[in-house]
């Protein structure tokens, strides 16, 4: 049983750390297309899923 917890536990901090990474990994894939400048903001954000308001604030930075 506490064994079957502690698998329970790990696997939802495994599943934050997957997810986080994803979440990382989708941003900089934004960044780097929002430096190349060969797409819309429009586009990036239908495939992407984020607001264009965040990718406007991505942009801003960079």
């Amino acid at each position: 049983m506490e064994s079957e917890k502690g698998l329970e536990e790990l696997s939802e901090v495994d599943a934050r750390s997957v997810a986080r990474g994803r979440a990382e990994e989708r941003l900089e894939i934004v960044t780097k297309l929002i430096r190349l400048g060969q797409m819309s903001l429009e586009r990036i954000s239908e495939v992407s899923g984020l607001p264009i308001e965040e990718l406007l604030k991505i942009k801003e930075t960079e």
